[in-house]
């Protein structure tokens, strides 16, 4: 599954990919999502982790059960226009472009600062996150 890019431009903002309707600002209300934090110019980056994200948990997504977000600055926290996408690149300490934040009721399940290491971890850490919410799912069904 894919299909999915970030927004065509990356201004300063916090944007919620709305299955059916594409990119819309504000930050995804779902109880599990997935932010990934980009700098303004790194869009092939943004791409590509979309493109990760989508392969692994895509069907999740498009169902609007997993929340998916791109948080964007010019340069970090440092040179931002947007106080929310801001106060997200330090309340994350996010260092690096592209890191990706996985949240849970609020809480950080998993942090991944930097190319490097979303090549490495995304996948397993999203295999995790996509195996609890279809169990979630099924208790619930119960």
């Amino acid at each position: 599954m894919g299909g999915v890019e970030c927004p065509p431009v990356l201004r300063d903002g916090v944007y919620r990919y709305v299955p059916g309707r594409g990119w819309e600002r504000g930050l995804p209300g779902q109880r599990v999502r997935v932010l990934v934090f980009v700098n303004s110019l790194c869009r092939r980056s943004c791409n590509q982790v979309l493109e990760r994200i989508m392969r692994v948990a895509g069907e999740l997504v498009e169902r609007g059960v997993l929340g998916l977000g791109v948080v964007v600055c010019t340069r970090f926290r440092y040179v931002c226009d947007d106080d929310e996408a801001m106060l997200l690149f330090t309340r994350y300490n996010i260092i690096a472009s592209p890191s990706v934040v996985v949240l849970e009721d609020g809480e950080v399940r998993a942090s991944i600062k930097g190319m490097l290491r979303i090549e490495r971890e995304l996948e397993e850490v999203l295999r995790g996150v996509v195996e609890g919410l279809r169990q979630s799912g099924r208790a619930a069904a119960r």
